[in-house]
């Protein structure tokens, strides 16, 4: 698969996904079904579901470019490096509005706090990852000075 092609591929993918969690999530029918006792609708399991797909495809998809760009051009030498750390940094923050799909009636006062101060760290991280990706790699793959593989 050329890299248009992946982008095609992926793309789609995360495009059906996230419209068919929209659109089950927001049915009446699975919006009354109750999950057992619980304060969740079949509609939160249904968009769950669908954006994490949607949010592993992203990734999969930052994943496949990084491998599937050539080595050589005019601007994949920059790109190339900073695919799966752009993904990353995507799905972390798009992760933090899912998982309350189905978690957040469950979680205490405390339990969120935590839950918020896990994501600050994770999206710091995956904003720094990308960061020195950006600079060490691409940067020197833009000026010339391409690190050995």
């Amino acid at each position: 698969m050329k890299v248009w092609g992946c982008v095609t591929y992926y793309g789609v993918a995360v495009c059906i996904a996230v419209m068919v969690g929209a659109l089950l999530g927001n049915y009446s029918l699975f919006q009354q079904v109750a999950l057992g006792k619980t304060q969740l609708s079949l509609a939160h399991l249904i968009q769950f579901v669908a954006y994490t797909g949607a949010l592993v495809m992203v990734w999969m998809w930052g994943y496949e470019m990084s491998m599937r760009m050539p080595k050589n051009g005019k601007w994949s030498p920059a790109l190339r490096p900073i695919m799966t750390p752009l993904a990353t940094f995507v799905v972390v923050v798009a992760a933090y509005s899912v998982i309350p799909l189905i978690g957040s009636p469950y979680m205490s006062a405390k339990a969120m706090e935590i839950y918020n101060w896990v994501f600050i760290v994770g999206m710091l991280c995956a904003a720094l990852w990308l960061t020195f990706s950006w600079v060490v790699e691409s940067g020197a793959a833009l000026h010339g000075r391409r690190r050995a593989s």
